[in-house]
């Protein structure tokens, strides 16, 4: 049976660093929704995670929110809905591998070089947005305690 995707509510952390603007918020996933998502991964969390207790994510303060000192408690959410970041990280290498595909053999490539280009092109998109999504915030906080 498949978990449900629960990290759509506040997740409740603590700021453990700051740069700026950006924060590092420290959730214990063992008394959290967090743990129980089937998703995790879209969100910025580690697979090693799951085995240490807690999970060290970047976060932003919503407009209107001040952004609160280190050892405080926060409570944050992902800024982008996470089926849609599962669905970007998941659905659009799936798309080129298929296009690359269709394309390389339309123009008359033999079905192994079609295939390995599609490889190819599905490694180095999934590469790019994994690239693209480490550097983000993904979580905004909504409000300090």
């Amino acid at each position: 049976m498949t978990k449900s995707v629960k990290c759509s509510s506040a997740q409740r952390g603590r700021v453990v660093d700051a740069a700026g603007s950006v924060l590092i918020v420290e959730l214990n996933i063992n008394t959290s929704e967090c743990g129980e998502c089937a998703i995790a991964g879209s969100c910025g969390r580690k697979p090693s995670d799951k085995v240490a207790g807690y999970s060290k994510v970047r976060a932003r303060a919503a407009e209107g929110v001040r952004i609160p000192a280190i050892g405080s408690e926060v409570d944050v959410r992902p800024a982008m809905g996470p089926a849609m970041s599962a669905s970007l990280l998941l659905g659009l290498p799936l798309v080129v591998f298929i296009a690359t595909a269709v394309i390389a053999y339309s123009l008359g490539a033999s079905d192994l070089v079609a295939v390995i280009s599609a490889c190819l092109a599905d490694l180095l998109t999934f590469g790019i947005l994994m690239i693209r999504f480490r550097k983000r915030t993904l979580w905004t906080v909504v409000s300090d305690h």
